[in-house]
């Protein structure tokens, strides 16, 4: 293949876009590959709490002759609730193949109205849909690429169509946990510390106990808006400190709102959707009064968070 260059130059070009498909490729498989770990898909459909709320906004959203997009459908569950509402017709999307087992599930149970398509949201043409359904939520909220695909979906949506969910609010606290191992001390007198750098990178999901003590108040940091998703997420907000401590972390929980009135709080001990911590890179020494500042922002396709912090006084 020639790229309409020579010599040197086409070598380079060659080199660039064989590493961004790589990238592109690695992370593709990946996602791939996790979705088709029956387990996690056992531990989701076990969740009651998780799958009944979903049912109850299905019920209460999709009507009789509806038609219906499902985002990442997976054992197609979601999917089901829907024709179960009398749906005239289901598109069930998902890009691994979990979606054959879904197929083989509807056959058995003799859903006759869901079309199942193995593509990217980005391959597929359907027609305009009057509800649009997804449960690609991470554990940090982003990290399963519901920003982008969400976005993307839109374009499938009717003018009066219908969301689920709605929404996702974010909230954040300055906090000093003892859930998670943070490194940032000396172990068996050893300094451990460039390991918390790179521990202090990524987000970790966490189960907030009386081991965690937020140092602030929390606050809303995003709300998460389906019928008008951002390109990126940055957002500053400043935190006054309520009480003396140690600050390693900041905390996060969210509420997912599948209508107004169907929620789901990641703080109600929930199995799959915990809370997060945003780890800091040197823990910081706070009193009641200080200000902290926290910056955060999504990459990588919006499916990680990055994080800036700052003590004012």
């Amino acid at each position: 293949m020639s790229y309409g260059f020579s010599g040197k130059f086409e070598l380079i070009v060659k080199d660039i876009l064989l590493k961004l498909y790589s990238l592109h490729f690695v992370r593709e498989t990946l996602l791939q590959y996790s979705f088709q770990n029956l387990k996690g898909h056992r531990r989701m459909l076990s969740d009651k709490t998780r799958v009944h709320k979903f049912k109850k906004a299905i019920m209460k959203t999709v009507r009789k002759y509806d038609t219906v997009l499902d985002v990442g459908t997976g054992t197609g569950i979601l999917a089901f609730f829907a024709a179960n509402m009398g749906a005239k017709k289901i598109y069930a999307v998902d890009y691994s193949k979990i979606i054959h087992l879904a197929q083989e599930i509807a056959t058995k149970n003799n859903f006759n109205n869901i079309t199942f398509i193995r593509a990217n949201l980005n391959r597929i043409k359907i027609p305009k849909v009057d509800c649009i359904i997804s449960e690609l939520i991470g554990g940090s909220v982003v990290d399963e690429g519901i920003i982008d695909k969400m976005r993307f979906a839109r374009k499938f949506l009717k003018n009066d169509g219908k969301m689920i969910p709605k929404k996702i609010e974010i909230m954040f606290s300055p906090a000093e946990s003892n859930e998670f191992d943070f490194f940032w001390q000396k172990r068996y007198g050893i300094d451990f510390s460039p390991f918390h750098r790179k521990l202090s990178e990524k987000t970790y999901p966490i189960q907030i106990t009386n081991r965690t003590e937020f140092l602030s108040n929390d606050k809303l940091v995003y709300s998460l808006n389906f019928y008008s998703l951002p390109k990126i997420i940055f957002v500053e907000k400043t935190f006054k400190i309520t009480k003396n401590g140690y600050l390693n972390c900041f905390c996060a929980y969210f509420k997912i709102y599948l209508t107004d009135t169907i929620q789901i709080n990641s703080l109600d001990n929930n199995p799959e959707w915990k809370s997060f911590i945003l780890p800091v890179k040197e823990a910081l020494k706070v009193k009641k009064g200080d200000l902290v500042k926290l910056k955060v922002w999504t990459a990588k396709n919006n499916t990680e968070w990055k994080w800036d912090y700052e003590l004012l006084s």
